[in-house]
């Protein structure tokens, strides 16, 4: 007999329609997790299968239960099976022709109904640890907060609704939906201070309304908008084009070598948010300068490392993308030791002087990387009297290596 896996969505709210009822019928065994036992407990059709239900409350142990099946399983989840939940994960662990999916309401559906607010325009994220989909980490609340007018954090693995909170910003506000679909379900509105050091009932949800800064906006910050030293920043023009080659890719680790005052590594992570971002600078005042800069625009998800390059890159995640700011005497070295890091991604780098152009140059092609080079010649219009003229600013070359 072929494996059969049909995934029941509940909800609390609402009754099976007959497809559901009917594929839970054909399950030998009814897999299900303590929590939503729970839940099942109040479904007419538990009493017609409480004989074949199987508790287990590890997804690994279910998995591994289910691979061992040779009929038809049953398997009871929570809400939309594909909302950051199971189902993704046994789409991604069996054919899809095994797996059957019958939805319910999701928990997000539910929480938007009961406060009657529209969620189109909202951002979900999961804060629970469930691997099968894309993390997000509590540093890139800030960020989010600013770019989207609404999140929808599923909560859990030790981040709780008060430690969430904790990063949120001071504008926020929040809807707090806790066991939804429950006898005893809860709805609790307040600003995040209210939230700070209280304990709530799981499984919780929270949905974050952080009203949009004015003039708010995702590219296009200025040199005035970061602490740096005398001047030595990364032009607006040019880190405009350093960006736009570098490709940013949606989620992956970015490394910003000799990083100055952040400006790349903190315009990268607005552009792209998914991004993990290390932002190594050898100067001890600079690494003060990002620290503030990342705190100032909400940029928590940058990590600034203080050390120097190639030697300190060792410790760190291997790059899908880096850009070389500066490196120095050492930028031969620091290029060949990016470029055997990165499986594949681009690495791009400013330079200023033709002896470094041909050392990155030549570091590109002894690795293998497809080179592109382009010069950036900008002049910024300035008044003398009551005339204007276009005042040069240093040319700089931009290389971009793809592996």
């Amino acid at each position: 007999m072929s494996r059969k896996i049909f995934v029941i969505g509940l909800d609390g709210e609402t009754a099976l329609n007959e497809k559901a009822r009917g594929a839970l019928l054909k399950g030998e065994v009814v897999l299900a997790s303590g929590r939503l036992l729970e839940l099942f407990s109040g479904y007419r059709e538990h009493e017609e299968v409480k004989a074949r239900i199987k508790t287990i409350n590890k997804i690994e142990d279910t998995l591994s239960f289910i691979r061992g099946a040779d009929g038809a399983v049953s398997v009871l989840a929570s809400g939309d099976p594909l909302f950051f939940g199971i189902g993704t994960r046994l789409l991604n662990e069996f054919p899809s022709d095994e797996v059957h999916l019958y939805p319910a309401l999701s928990s997000m559906q539910t929480a938007f109904s009961k406060i009657k607010m529209n969620w189109e325009d909202a951002f979900f994220i999961s804060l629970h640890g469930n691997r099968v989909v894309r993390d997000w980490k509590l540093v890139d609340l800030p960020l989010l907060c600013e770019l989207h007018r609404k999140l929808v954090i599923l909560t859990g693995g030790g981040n709780t609704p008060s430690k969430i909170s904790e990063y949120l910003p001071e504008s926020s506000h929040i809807h707090l939906f806790e066991r939804l679909g429950y006898p005893d379900e809860k709805i609790t509105e307040g600003d995040r201070v209210f939230f700070l050091g209280r304990e709530f009932a799981e499984p919780n949800l929270m949905i974050v309304k952080a009203p949009l800064k004015e003039g708010s906006f995702i590219f296009g910050l200025k040199e005035t908008d970061f602490a740096h030293e005398r001047g030595l920043i990364t032009k607006d023009e040019v880190r405009a084009v350093i960006l736009h080659k570098l490709a940013l890719p949606r989620k992956g680790v970015l490394w910003d070598i000799g990083a100055g005052s952040g400006s790349v590594s903190i315009e990268a992570k607005r552009l792209s948010p998914g991004l993990e971002v290390y932002a190594i600078e050898k100067d001890a005042q600079r690494v003060e300068d990002i620290k503030a800069n990342i705190r100032q625009l909400r940029a928590g998800g940058v990590n600034a490392v203080h050390g120097e390059a190639p030697e300190i890159l060792d410790g760190l995640p291997s790059p899908d993308c880096v850009f070389i700011g500066g490196a120095g005497d050492a930028l031969k070295e620091t290029m060949e030791f990016a470029c055997k890091k990165m499986n594949k991604g681009v690495l791009a780098a400013a330079i200023i002087t033709l002896e470094s152009l041909g050392t990155a140059l030549g570091a590109f092609r002894e690795n293998g990387f497809k080179t592109e080079v382009c010069s950036v010649s900008v002049s910024r219009g300035e008044e003398i009297g009551e005339k204007e003229y276009m005042k040069a600013l240093n040319p700089v070359f931009i290389l971009k290596g793809t592996k």
